[in-house]
């Protein structure tokens, strides 16, 4: 289907509470003007960001504790299908494909997984040495990209590694580089930020751990940026 615009914002979040950094997470949103509806996995397999009308679902930390559900994969499908769009940080990110693999013990709860695209993720763990941590701009056309700066070292994060994704559905606008150090994440270049069409609504993808810094004004930005992208705003 064709993307369809939203004229009205209307933000949700779903995340394990039990992970510890929904709080910040949202102190951050609200800072940026943004106060979303949170949802349990039970209320996104109930269809609940649908009857409220929500528009644009964030995903972060969902998987980092324990995998989702068969019902809470149809619930996302389900919400995508009546045009919704989604905003996936980290775990939240490498969700969306479907293939995992690696030894961090965080890639057996890829199982279900929402396999919105074919690709495969591994790592998820963190990036060292610590200028690995740096995200660096690729596209400076790119509207999610407004306003950034051409590298971002915001002191330390954890990174999925996301490859052999279909380059013709999934954007990339920037990247990091990993040495590879400790076998959390593999050595290469790989997306930090991506973005696609998926049904009447778009997708952000945020792979490193950058909600941890969500106070800052580059990564404040960055969701400003991603929140109107994917609304058409």
């Amino acid at each position: 289907g064709l993307f369809v615009p939203k004229p009205v914002v209307n933000v949700g979040i779903n995340g394990d509470p039990n992970e510890g950094s929904l709080g910040f997470t949202l102190f951050g949103l609200k800072q940026v003007g943004f106060a979303p509806i949170v949802y349990s996995n039970s209320d996104i397999a109930a269809g609940k960001p649908i009857v409220d009308g929500v528009n644009v679902l964030i995903l972060s930390r969902v998987v980092s504790l324990a995998p989702v559900t068969a019902a809470y994969v149809t619930g996302i499908q389900q919400y995508l299908s009546s045009g919704g769009s989604l905003i996936g940080e980290y775990d939240g990110a490498a969700l969306v494909m479907n293939v995992f693999f690696g030894s961090n013990p965080i890639i057996s709860n890829f199982d279900p997984s929402l396999r919105l695209f074919t690709g495969y993720a591994t790592g998820g763990g963190p990036l060292v040495p610590i200028q690995n941590s740096t995200m660096n701009l690729v596209d400076s056309n790119d509207p999610l990209m407004a306003g950034m700066p051409s590298t971002y070292l915001d002191g330390g994060v954890a990174a999925f590694a996301l490859s052999g994704f279909d380059t013709s559905w999934l954007h990339t606008s920037a990247v990091f580089n990993s040495a590879g150090t400790g076998g959390f994440v593999p050595p290469g270049t790989y997306p930090a930020v991506l973005s696609g069409r998926c049904g009447a609504g778009r997708v952000v993808l945020i792979t490193m751990s950058e909600f941890g810094q969500i106070t800052d004004t580059p990564m404040q930005t960055l969701v400003k940026n991603a929140v109107n992208w994917v609304t058409g705003n």
